[in-house]
């Protein structure tokens, strides 16, 4: 029953903001600025059936995820950098800082001027999920990973990916269970 409620206030929100868009795109009067949810539905349902759209879809999906990808690696090694050596902890927390207290929106009309329109993508997404190098220093020290990297890799992974502020992949190490160590 209470599953049954939520899922009728989640489409009684839905169907709100809905209502505000097609309002503000009806008081604004032209698609130019602010398309209506009608016509935004009615140009997704013609764009489905054409294989160009779904080429650019997985072209862009593609460059997010590698942008994920790169940033996620390099946050990790640089985690590790800064949990081994003192100097790489001091030299990384002023860019770890700036990095985190810049909006994204900032990130982008920068990126806009330092790179290609094609590569925006990948550098965004490199940049943001980058911010996460910090949840992984705080997870290395609250694992205690002393012993050893293969060893800890497990517990460092499933307290990483339940406790960081994204919350990147809850589902799959949920914060309830503990993985067995070696």
């Amino acid at each position: 029953m209470k599953r049954h409620k939520q899922f009728f206030q989640r489409l009684g929100a839905a169907a709100f903001w809905l209502a505000v868009w097609q309002c503000a795109a009806m008081a604004v009067g032209q698609e130019v600025f602010l398309v209506s949810p009608v016509q935004a539905v009615r140009t997704l349902l013609q764009l489905l059936p054409q294989a160009e759209f779904w080429q650019r879809v997985g072209f862009s999906s593609g460059r997010i995820l590698l942008g994920f990808g790169l940033g996620v690696a390099v946050s990790i090694v640089l985690a590790v950098a800064a949990q081994a050596w003192h100097t790489a902890d001091v030299l990384l927390a002023p860019v770890l800082q700036l990095v985190k207290a810049t909006p994204v929106a900032s990130f982008i009309i920068l990126a806009l001027v330092w790179v290609r329109g094609a590569s925006l993508s990948v550098l965004i997404s490199f940049l943001m999920s980058g911010k996460e190098e910090a949840g992984f220093r705080r997870t290395w020290e609250r694992t205690g990973m002393e012993g050893g990297l293969s060893r800890y890799l497990p517990r460092f992974c499933h307290s990483f990916f339940s406790t960081t502020g994204s919350g990147v992949f809850p589902r799959v190490f949920p914060a309830k269970k503990k993985p067995r160590l070696p």
